[in-house]
This record gives structure tokens, C-alpha cells and sequence, in this order.
């Protein structure tokens, strides 16, 4: 290399650069906290929330968190749609028209065309609920629902889905099948009680004596005393109260039945608007004459003094033999 004179390090000179710009660099600093904002999850992280948040809150700041991230799931969710109908017009289109089997209805393998002009494939994903927390936090939210109004769910399935968002195997073992349940005598329905099992009451049994014998089971001593240690006293007995109270109602329709002389339809079941406002009528007439019959019974039980016995057997013995005819007590 020829120089002028000297070394070369002395004849080589960089070209001055001059330094960042304060101004450049904090713009560089704007953008990138932007960014990070934009992007960033929330300013309320899921781990500051307390056990006792409403789940309500927990919900909404969870949607929050995951704003962004559940935009790009919808959009997954909307192209892998729109591929997958892609995918069933090629099929359609350019595979052969018909099945490489037999397949039921009249067009036989022909039919597979046809098919695909009526089925939409679509992906199962869920574009609401991104993650695992999102789903079970879902699931709580309806579980605190469920408790306000259990009568209107369905409990074991709403735990079977939690179970499943949860990803737990085996759903079927920990929540068994609810068997259809069959008619056993009043003893055994006091055992399946006592050892928290379901029971039913069946329209044609005698009521009257599976409430006797559960009545008896309640007000037992020795059984009651035993009882009030368990934990699940309480519960035992709602149950028990709750399976008198079918009972309960079953016999009151048969007495019913009895002041119409006549069987009433299976319940629940659909009659005609006609049928349904005779048998209301017919119904109400009868409702009357038991409500007689129970007032004037409760009468001779709690005022044995208003009446002498004789008096009071008389009227007894007419008020359940005189069907409908109006009694005086004089």
C-alpha cells in the first residue's frame, strides 16, 4: 500500500459517525413500551386475585389477560373453517361420487355427493375459551349459578363437564350413571335413605303405609339418637322428608280419584285442551269435598268437647258416606 509517509495506521483515518440522538433514543424506548403494552396481557395479573374473588371478577380479568391471545384463537378458528371447506368441495368435486360401501337410504353409494351439499365440517374448538383456566373458570361461575337455583340444573352432568374441561379420565366411575330407579318396599327405602341412596315413589303403591313406616323410622328413639352423630343427619333428612312428600302427593290424588270415582290420567301426561278444562272443573268439585271431609276429621280430633262421641261418630260416619251432599252441623 502506498502511503505519503509515516506508518499506515498514521495515513488511515475513520469516518467520524456521530453518536445517537437522545431524541432517536428515547423514540426507541416509546415504541418498544407501546408495543410491549399493546401486547401485554393486563395490569391486574391473575395471581394478585384472592381466594374470595367474586368469580364474576376472576372472569373478566382473566378475559382481559388473555384479549390478545384470544383474538388470534378466533382467527384459527375462522381460517381452519374456511380451509376445512375447501377440503370438503375438493372432496366433493374431484373424488369419486360415490361410497366404496353400502350405506342406508334410497340413493345407496350414490349418496356421498349429496352429503357434502348438506354437512358443514367445522373445527370443535371453542374460540371463547382459549385455555384450560378460561373453561374451568367458566365452569365455576355456573357451579356458583347452580347453587342459588339447584332445582333448574342438572348437577352431575354440570360436574361431568367440569371434570372433563379439568381432563380428568374415568368421569363415568366417579359419577356413576343414574340407574332408572325401581319400586322397593317402605323398609328398604328407609335403608337406601340412611345410607344416602336414591329412592322414587311409584304411583300405584300404598302410600299410606310407606309414609307410616317412614314417619316411624323418623320418630324412633334408639335410631334418632345414633343418628344425630353422623354428619350427614341433616341431609338424611331433608331426603326422607322430600320422599314422604311423593308419597304424600300420590295419596292425595288417589283420594281424589276416590271423590271422582273415576282414575285421572298418568301424569304429565298431554291432554286436549277441552279434556283438560272438564277434568280441572271435575277436579276442583272433588279438591272441595276431600277439603270438607279433612276439616271436619281435624274437627273431631282437636274439639272432642263442641260434640259428644256419639254425635261425633254419627257425623264422621256421614261426612265419608255422604259424597258430595252438604252436611249442617247443628
Amino acid at each position: 500500500m502506498d502511503v505519503p509517509s509515516g506508518s499506515i495506521r498514521d495515513n488511515i483515518l475513520p469516518l467520524p459517525h456521530k453518536e445517537p440522538s437522545q431524541t432517536l433514543f428515547m423514540l426507541l424506548q416509546k415504541i418498544v413500551e407501546e408495543g410491549r403494552r399493546f401486547a401485554a396481557t393486563a395490569d391486574m395479573r391473575i395471581s394478585d386475585l384472592s381466594a374470595n374473588t367474586p368469580v364474576g371478577t376472576t372472569l373478566a380479568v382473566l378475559e382481559r389477560t388473555l384479549k390478545v391471545m384470544s383474538a388470534v384463537q378466533a382467527r384459527l378458528h375462522y381460517s381452519m373453517r374456511q380451509e376445512f371447506k375447501l377440503l370438503a368441495a375438493i372432496i366433493r368435486d374431484y373424488l369419486p361420487t360415490e361410497y366404496d360401501y353400502q350405506v342406508d337410504g334410497p340413493e345407496g353409494k350414490g349418496a356421498k355427493q349429496p352429503d357434502y351439499d348438506n354437512v358443514e365440517v367445522i373445527p370443535v374448538s371453542d374460540p371463547n375459551a382459549t385455555t384450560l383456566a378460561q373453561r374451568v373458570t367458566q365452569y365455576q361461575a355456573v357451579l356458583q349459578l347452580s347453587a342459588t337455583a339447584p332445582q333448574i340444573y342438572d348437577i352431575p352432568e354440570l360436574h361431568k363437564r367440569m371434570l372433563a374441561a379439568l381432563g380428568v379420565k374415568d368421569i363415568d366411575k366417579l359419577i356413576p350413571v343414574t340407574k332408572e330407579q325401581e319400586p322397593r318396599d317402605p323398609v328398604t327405602e328407609n335403608m337406601n335413605l340412611i345410607n344416602m341412596k336414591p329412592v322414587k315413589a311409584f304411583i300405584y303403591q300404598d302410600h299410606q303405609a310407606h309414609i307410616t313406616v317412614h314417619m316411624a323410622a323418623l320418630q324412633d328413639p334408639m335410631l334418632r339418637q345414633q343418628m344425630q352423630q353422623n354428619p350427614m343427619a341433616q341431609q338424611m333428612f331433608a331426603a326422607t322428608m322430600a320422599h314422604i312428600s311423593e308419597h304424600l302427593a300420590f295419596e292425595y290424588r288417589r283420594r281424589l280419584e276416590q271423590e271422582l270415582g273415576v282414575p285421572m290420567p298418568q301424569p304429565n301426561t298431554i291432554l286436549p285442551e277441552d279434556f283438560e278444562v272438564q277434568l280441572s272443573r271435575l277436579t276442583a268439585a272433588a279438591a272441595q269435598q276431600l277439603l270438607g271431609k279433612n276439616m271436619l276429621w281435624l274437627f273431631s280430633i282437636f274439639c272432642p268437647m263442641a260434640i259428644g262421641r256419639s254425635r261425633g261418630a254419627h257425623l264422621m260416619h256421614r261426612l265419608f258416606f255422604a259424597r258430595g251432599r252438604h252436611i249442617s252441623i247443628r
